[in-house]
């Protein structure tokens, strides 16, 4: 519920400050959590290790994939 109320908490503050403008649903989600500048050159790191399709799709996907959904959350999300 906290997570949804500080999303409602800036869906409010834009409309009530730029109602002509559309809502920006990702930048607002990561406002707090932004993405790391050098991501792509992490990824470029990571994949040098990979050396089969199969270890791709099995292996690096999964945990590139889980890495992204994991960071959506804020620090200490579980202990609020």
């Amino acid at each position: 519920m906290v997570h949804f109320a500080a999303f409602l908490d800036n869906v409010f503050k834009h409309f009530f400050n730029t109602i002509g403008k559309s809502f920006d649903f990702i930048k607002i989600s990561r406002i707090y959590n932004s993405i790391v500048i050098d991501l792509e050159e992490h990824l470029l790191n990571f994949f040098k290790y990979i050396s089969s399709f199969d270890k791709l799709i099995g292996f690096a996907a999964p945990v590139i994939t889980s890495s992204l959904v994991l960071n959506n959350y804020p620090l200490d999300v579980h202990y609020i």
